[in-house]
């Protein structure tokens, strides 16, 4: 239970940590700027995942990727099974 915490008190650590970065995101959508909103956006996710992996000490096996079809797009729809699979 204390683990959980300090993984969430990180976690909430970087989300706070890139509070700058969210704010222009907001603005270039305000300002109908969608490339450079998404540019912003998509430069936080992978950083905030791999953030969030490495404080709560987790670890992501992948099984299957070659079942994965290369010439259209997937969607992944996740059902949640405990309070660690919310970030």
């Amino acid at each position: 239970m204390f683990s959980t915490i300090i993984c969430f008190l990180k976690i909430i650590w970087f989300m706070l940590s890139q509070n700058k970065s969210r704010v222009l995101a907001l603005k270039a959508e305000k300002n109908g700027d969608i490339a450079e909103r998404d540019r912003i956006v998509n430069g936080i996710v992978p950083k905030w995942a791999q953030y969030v992996f490495k404080a709560c000490k987790s670890e992501v096996e992948v099984e299957g990727l070659e079942k994965l079809p290369q010439d259209r797009a997937v969607v992944f729809v996740a059902n949640h099974q405990g309070m660690m699979d919310i970030p």
